[in-house]
């Protein structure tokens, strides 16, 4: 049912680009992530990082819900 399946999209929204910077702390790792809508590349950094470590994030799209972001954010880091 194409009502349906608009109906959902509009739902769960749309993410045209997203950067972050994340580390890994259980393997001392940092990581570059780069995305554009369904193509991305997780860059894996050799540079020493120093404290506070601090994930960054940014997200650019369309009817996004940041609940559910912010939540499987949570999901992703336990």
């Amino acid at each position: 049912n194409q009502t349906q399946e608009k109906k959902e999209k509009q739902q769960t929204g749309k993410i045209f680009r997203l950067k972050a910077v994340l580390y890994f702390h259980q393997i001392n790792v940092k990581y570059y992530l780069q995305a554009v809508q369904a193509t991305y590349d997780m860059i894996k950094s050799n540079e020493k990082y120093n404290l506070p470590i601090v994930n960054r994030i940014v997200i650019i799209g369309r009817d996004l819900d940041e609940n559910k972001i912010r939540q499987s954010i949570k999901i992703a880091y336990k």
